[in-house]
């Protein structure tokens, strides 16, 4: 009897310990290969997208408009390397999607590893306590963060330029790392970092770290028309 108690406890384990591992395993990025990927909306697909030739270089779009946007926006054809910072053209990047199909854009697989071993940035910093899935317009500049801080990358477009409050009002893309979704938000900038230059409209790559007051600010902003040229403190 104590041997059939046994056995039925480990059968019934077993399935447990399977689905850890599972849970585990999504935490992993992804390579994927540059043709299953729209480059405009960053998004994975599971057939091939429109090869897009500009130059000796090939990108990849999902619909004629994507096309058009690769061939004549010269930034949308870059993106940031989540852990060095640096831009990367995504013809040559090595791209990966983590469990939620989110893509990511690395100079290297050894900064690849990097943001993968380092249990990834969605692990190291904790998502903000609040749902922005209602809002269209929101106020990051004071909001109660967790105690974690680390550089992320993010890029979106300057609405207006509040330098004497140091505060831009920005529509960023999904930022994945703090699971902020697309979104209109005035953000705080950090002091030294000169605004003197953005203007209106204008497209930005920025880095934006959690402060030991718990609030994130923008600490370095990177302007792909101006070759990528920093503005940081």
């Amino acid at each position: 009897m104590r041997i059939i108690l046994t056995l039925l406890m480990a059968f019934i384990a077993f399935p447990a310990m399977a689905a850890e591992d599972t849970t585990m395993s999504k935490n992993q990025l992804k390579i994927i290969e540059s043709k299953y990927i729209c480059m405009v909306n960053d998004s994975v697909f599971d057939k091939e997208q429109i090869s897009v030739p500009v130059g000796d270089k090939t990108y990849y779009g999902c619909c004629s408009m994507c096309e058009e946007r690769l061939k004549n926006d010269e930034a949308i054809r870059s993106a940031i390397d989540p852990v060095s910072g640096n831009s990367v053209d995504k013809a040559e990047a090595v791209i990966a999607v983590d469990s939620s199909n989110n893509v990511y854009y690395f100079e290297s697989e050894e900064t690849m590893k990097n943001y993968v071993s380092n249990d990834t940035q969605e692990q190291k910093i904790k998502q903000m306590p609040m749902d922005h899935s209602s809002h269209g317009k929101m106020d990051h500049s004071g909001h109660d963060m967790s105690e974690d801080s680390a550089a992320v990358m993010g890029k979106g477009v300057v609405h207006s330029i509040d330098a004497e409050n140091n505060k831009l009002n920005l529509t960023h893309e999904p930022i994945p790392a703090l699971k902020w979704p697309k979104m209109t938000m005035d953000l705080a900038v950090a002091e030294g970092v000169d605004l003197s230059t953005l203007k209106p409209e204008q497209d930005i790559h920025f880095h934006v770290e959690l402060g030991e007051d718990k609030v994130y600010r923008i600490t370095k902003i990177m302007t792909p028309e101006a070759g990528h040229g920093d503005h940081q403190h």
